[in-house]
């Protein structure tokens, strides 16, 4: 299940409340002001797919791109390690991108598959930034192969915004997955609690877990049909931080 959530906006109590309404799309778009302040604020406009294989939807992305996107959160890249590169190859010889200049910011997840491997590259993440006089960008050490956050600065060498791409795990009645699940959230709160004071934050991705919609809470809402045990997590992550899809 792919959402966008972005910081700086409350999200209602548990009791009797009403959910806004979220879109779950695959491909997301939307537009956040990164502007210092002033009149010159500027804009920004961000994507997030699961691509499932980028080699076998490079062509769909790079059409994506030509379309005046400043960001694309990509989740389940499937690259190995020695792979990662290959994202920005292909947008470097786009005939359709030759205007255009993009930083990619790629993680395998393929870091503790024995040698001998040969199935399936599986997992990964990666964030696609097009260039703009006086934007640059840095990447982020998360500790966490399913998140990927990338700071982004404005001429004056301020951070105006953080974008995050996280592919959650999918939900598994098992001890070891769960953990897993919490892990990734753990990453993700390590991010808030030591940058969030700096600049927003938008997180894009695959969450893995179904999300409420106009809907009132109640303590176990949880267990309807359609949620699990990680619509809870991802929820009591979204409560806490203030957070908003």
């Amino acid at each position: 299940m792919a959402h966008k959530i972005r910081t700086g906006h409350p999200r209602p109590p548990i009791d009797g409340a009403t959910q806004p309404t979220q879109d779950t799309v695959g491909i997301q778009r939307g537009r956040t002001d990164i502007g210092t302040g002033g009149t010159d604020a500027s804009k920004v406009t961000l994507e997030c797919f699961n691509c499932k294989g980028f080699k076998s939807q490079s062509d769909y992305i790079t059409q994506r791109l030509c379309n005046d996107v400043d960001f694309m959160c990509l989740s389940e890249t499937w690259l190995h390690l020695h792979e990662t590169h290959v994202i920005e190859k292909v947008l470097s010889e786009s005939l359709d991108l030759k205007t255009s200049n993009f930083t990619a910011f790629s993680i395998s997840s393929m870091n503790e598959v024995d040698a001998d491997y040969h199935g399936r590259p599986f997992g990964g993440v990666a964030i696609i930034c097009r260039e703009k006089p006086g934007m640059s960008f840095r990447l982020l050490d998360t500790g966490c192969d399913r998140v990927m956050c990338v700071g982004v600065y404005n001429e004056h060498s301020e951070c105006v915004l953080f974008v995050c791409a996280v592919y959650f795990p999918f939900f598994k009645s098992h001890a070891n997955q769960h953990n897993l699940y919490l892990s990734t959230i753990d990453a993700l709160q390590s991010l808030i609690d030591a940058h969030g004071m700096t600049a927003p934050f938008i997180f894009c991705g695959d969450f893995n877990a179904q999300l409420l919609v106009n809907s009132v809470l109640h303590r176990r809402w949880y267990r309807e049909p359609g949620f699990n045990v990680y619509s809870k997590m991802l929820y009591d992550f979204l409560v806490c931080n203030d957070l908003a899809v």
